[in-house]
């Protein structure tokens, strides 16, 4: 792909033809025509979200055209052409689109209007799956009733089978996520016990807060954890949504690092921030180059809340990874950098720190006792 990209910057073709990945930002200055086929076919994905990024990615791809000194014209091909997103990303018209789109979610109850949790039951048993999906909506149900919650489901998946797992999805709406998480840990429990195995769940907290959403963070013990994660090969606006997502949900939990693992996404991709407002990082399919010396001391984790341990981890390293733009980056990092570099590759690899703990684990609230007492001016 890389290299068909290149041959078109350097001119030696003059029509380009691909899919959504021509449009990722690159600059092409003497392109002056730019067709878009299909261009509604994302409004009939299943998917509350699927209007503003049909938006998203027409106003993207108009974009290639007339880059430069040169006007240029975009032609969009289209089934619905009376549908707000394909009206106003034809305009350029963000305003409309934006009074459009929250009319809708607000008539639909959709974030950021309510809150909204969606529950993916998985199984390679068809059967055990749809009796599970059913005591599990019931039990939902009931506790969103009593809560004033809306529960929709189960249904199928649109893509109900994949790779030999059939789905199911349940939704539960609520203007607090607070009590969306109440209902899930008064009723996940209950299945669980009536379902101890051959049984999957994944849940996802679409819950919108200035334009992100707080995720919930996987803590130990739930499989995800344990599973090796998968290269990123294109960076979709979903994926994208998920990277804005993860710093929401990294910061939220006073975190200085988080891994898509951690909040139940099997990808390469990593978070951090380890000062407030200072740089933040990136990392798409990270891989440590290099390292060298050792730093010993307290490292915790959000999946693993409310304890610290002694690891052991290099002084310095070297990791190479992707940006958020898909572009090579290489960083050498020290201290505390390096620390949650090598902290948060380990989560892609389905290990915790944990593994590495010198010791015993110690309760934060005792390690903070004992850190002021080492501090205070008597001692």
């Amino acid at each position: 792909g890389e290299a068909i990209l290149s041959a078109f910057r350097r001119e030696e073709a003059d029509i380009l033809i691909g899919t959504q990945m021509v449009v990722k930002g690159h600059d092409f200055p003497k392109v002056t025509l730019v067709g878009i086929m299909a261009a509604d076919q994302e409004l009939y994905a299943s998917d509350y979200g699927s209007a503003e990024r049909t938006f998203q990615l027409l106003v993207q791809a108009a974009g290639r055209a007339g880059r430069a000194d040169r006007p240029g014209e975009v032609v969009i091909q289209t089934y619905r052409p009376e549908h707000y997103a394909v009206q106003c990303a034809a305009s350029q018209d963000y305003r409309r689109f934006m009074g459009a789109e929250l009319d809708y979610r607000a008539a639909a109850g959709y974030p950021p209007v309510m809150h909204l949790m969606s529950v993916q039951l998985a199984s390679k048993d068809e059967a055990l799956l749809t009796r599970a999906a059913q005591v599990y909506g019931l039990l939902l149900s009931e506790e969103a009733d009593r809560a004033g919650a809306l529960c929709i489901g189960p249904a199928d998946a649109s893509v109900y089978k994949v790779q030999d797992y059939f789905r199911k999805f349940i939704y539960v709406k609520h203007s607090s996520y607070d009590i969306l998480l109440g209902i899930k840990n008064e009723a996940e429990p209950k299945l669980k016990g009536a379902f101890p195995q051959g049984l999957s769940l994944l849940y996802d907290f679409s819950c919108e807060r200035n334009g992100m959403a707080l995720r919930e963070i996987r803590t130990e013990g739930d499989p995800i954890l344990g599973k090796k994660t998968k290269p990123v090969k294109e960076l979709t606006p979903r994926l994208k949504e998920l990277i804005s997502d993860m710093y929401e949900t990294m910061r939220n939990a006073n975190g200085v690092g988080l891994a898509a693992p951690q909040v139940g996404i099997l990808k390469q991709i990593v978070t951090i921030e380890v000062e407030e407002g200072g740089e933040c990082y990136t990392l798409i399919n990270p891989r440590i180059i290099s390292s060298e010396g050792e730093q010993t001391g307290y490292e915790g984790c959000l999946s693993v809340p409310g304890v610290s341990g002694v690891v052991t981890r290099p002084e310095k390293v070297v990791c190479e990874a992707l940006d958020e733009n898909m572009n090579p980056r290489v960083i050498e990092a020290e201290g505390l950098l390096a620390r949650c570099i090598c902290h948060e590759l380990d989560h892609l690899e389905g290990h915790l720190y944990t593994e590495l703990v010198e010791g015993d684990l110690v309760n934060n609230e005792e390690l903070e006792a004992e850190e002021q007492d080492a501090a205070s001016p008597e001692n």
